[in-house]
């Protein structure tokens, strides 16, 4: 990607250069983080159009930063900062704690919001920035994975996976942490108990303006994901519990739903057995009776647990723009 693109891109809106910070979360990837520096360093080409700050979080680390990682010499980065957190509290959480701390401590346009292991590759920040500029620096922009180089049976998990979220909210997922979001929505999300469950699902649920562009996943440049099966289908389900109050009101709809048809094949089955008086085993109106009872209280459950999540809508829970600095341990600037 040629450095003019990043430059062409950067004064078409606002007529100033653009103030970007990039959020980079990381556990223990001290030498992928380095290369993804310089590789954005080397991205933005030395042009003053946009002004490029970094701020990693180390999400708890278990291994110190080595003194002569991340640390340059860098020509187009004004400023690299540190975030260490108290302890590891999940990517998701530590995008969250960082977007309230530069709410609260830099200035901006917007925030790049990237993974420090090298599947959100440098070289397709300009086509994030291109939207953002097309759209006026007003609407949040992701990147929509098109190809993804996990293996066939991550694929097909993920596969069921988005199935089983549209089946529940309504809509498919697409989109993951890579993104440009202005900071003026940030605030937004930071008094929002989401953002501490899964970034991009606040992003949606708080109705921010967004739109996405086909983007493929790179290839992770060193090392193994700590995350497991488990977790991955623990940070799946926090995505969708995001949405609880529509994934609780369509699970009610379908139950309600399914319990007329079974009440309506019900009845039909006792008018004919009226009419035609067939011998019925005693057996087949024990277990339909069974099967409304069942019916009955699956529906009953559905209703509680629907008012249950409504009732929580007004509960402040763990707010980031509030509480996010406790779990913070120390900040530097490295550059």
């Amino acid at each position: 990607m040629e450095a003019t693109t990043l430059t062409a891109l950067s004064a078409s809106a606002a007529g100033r250069p653009l103030q970007l910070i990039a959020l980079m979360p990381l556990y223990d990837d001290w030498e992928v983080a380095d290369v993804i520096c310089r590789e954005l360093d080397e991205t933005f080409g030395g042009r003053a159009e946009i002004e490029l700050q970094v701020l990693m979080v180390d999400d708890g680390s278990s291994s110190a930063r080595p003194a002569h990682l991340c640390s340059g010499p860098f020509k187009n980065i004004r400023a690299l900062h540190l975030l260490r957190l108290r302890r590891n509290v999940g990517h998701q959480r530590a995008i969250g704690i960082g977007l309230a701390w530069l709410h609260e401590h830099a200035a901006a346009d917007a925030v790049l919001v990237m993974d420090s292991d090298g599947q959100d590759r440098p070289a397709d920040i300009a086509a994030l920035l291109r939207a953002f500029e097309q759209e006026g620096r007003r609407s949040a922009v992701f990147a929509a994975r098109r190809k993804r180089p996990e293996s066939t049976l991550f694929r097909i998990s993920y596969g069921l996976y988005r199935g089983f979220h549209r089946m529940l909210t309504g809509f498919a997922v697409r989109i993951g942490n890579f993104s440009v979001i202005p900071t003026a929505h940030v605030a937004r999300l930071l008094v929002s108990s989401d953002l501490w469950s899964h970034y991009a699902a606040a992003v949606v649920r708080s109705r921010v303006p967004l739109v996405t562009i086909p983007i493929d996943r790179g290839e992770r440049i060193k090392g193994r994901s700590t995350m497991d099966f488990v977790a991955l289908v623990a940070h799946g389900l926090s995505a969708i519990s995001v949405f609880r109050e529509r994934v609780g009101t369509r699970l009610l709809v379908g139950a309600v739903s399914g319990a007329a048809l079974f009440a309506v094949l019900l009845v039909a089955a006792v008018v004919l057995a009226l009419v035609a008086q067939p011998a019925v085993p005693a057996g087949v109106w024990v277990a339909a009776g069974a099967a409304a009872f069942l019916t009955f209280q699956a529906v009953l459950a559905l209703f509680v647990l629907a008012f249950i999540i409504m009732s929580q809508r007004d509960l402040l829970g763990f707010l980031p723009i509030r509480d996010y600095a406790y779990f913070i341990d120390e900040w530097q600037r490295l550059r």
